[in-house]
């Protein structure tokens, strides 16, 4: 039988000093002395105890239950040393772990670093592949403009072979080809050969004005030769008389006038 000490919660033992009070509860004598200089009360049930009225006690245990306790010892301290060596391995796993953990955390951290290099290698790529697609945006606007304009420089390229042809039909061609050429282009080219008919009286205005303006030329010239003849006859009236004498100068005045009339005969042409 196992008693305990309710205030060191010892177990008794038969060679220690074991008291008890009037209440009837057990306790170590040093045990019960040390907690009466405090208070003069039961540790246990709180009735009034004094040190005169405290009863020393003794205990007969037989020699089994001392074997038997001796036993329980035995299987407590083969316990304890068990547990005590899983304590050990159990502390040499945590280190263990606790290393291998700072081991891992090392390369989390080097990881990491990696993948943020492979996210700032990815952003740029992406910002890259945004520009290019952009461009290729850019480029196909003026492809799709370049094909509209090429169409449209091959019409342009068609009118002006029309225009060229009808042109040289209608300043070359007969009036049979040139009735051919407005029947033809009536309907498909219409647009065309009023552009035709615009530049060749374009064309036509500037030539009358050429002409007009070598017309003035030419009149202000006959009028500027008249001006002359009418100079020579009179002077060829008045020296009648002295034609006898002066045959030379008159023969040289005849083919100044005829000169002059050649010139303006010529230009009259």
């Amino acid at each position: 039988m196992n008693i305990l000490c309710v205030i060191c919660h010892d177990v008794l033992l038969p060679s220690e000093d074991i008291v008890f009070s009037r209440c009837g509860h057990v306790f170590h004598f040093s045990c019960l002395s040390r907690w009466l200089e405090r208070s003069k009360t039961c540790p246990q049930c709180r009735e009034k105890v004094t040190e005169n009225k405290i009863y020393r006690v003794y205990f007969t245990f037989p020699n089994s239950e001392t074997a038997s306790d001796n036993a329980d010892n035995s299987l407590l301290q083969g316990r304890i040393d068990s547990l005590q060596f899983q304590i050990l391995v159990k502390d040499k796993n945590i280190k263990y772990h606790l290393s291998k953990i700072a081991t891992l955390e090392k390369q989390n951290a080097g990881l990491r670093q990696e993948v943020r290099k492979v996210e700032s290698e990815i952003n740029q790529k992406k910002s890259t592949i945004h520009a290019l697609n952009e461009q290729i945006i850019y480029f196909k606007e003026k492809y799709e403009k370049y094909k509209v304009l090429a169409q449209e420089l091959s019409q342009k390229e068609k009118e002006l072979e029309q225009i060229h042809y009808m042109q040289n039909t209608f300043s070359k061609g007969s009036l049979e080809d040139i009735r051919r050429v407005i029947e033809k282009t009536k309907d498909a080219h219409q647009d065309a050969l009023v552009t035709c008919i615009s530049a060749m009286r374009k064309e036509f205005e500037e030539r009358l004005e050429l002409c007009k303006s070598e017309n003035l030329s030419l009149q202000h010239r006959v009028n500027k030769l008249e001006t002359i003849l009418s100079r020579q006859n009179y002077i060829k009236s008045g020296n009648q008389r002295n034609l006898d004498k002066n045959s030379p100068n008159i023969i040289q005045k005849e083919d100044v006038y005829s000169k002059v009339m050649n010139i303006l005969m010529s230009l009259v042409k």
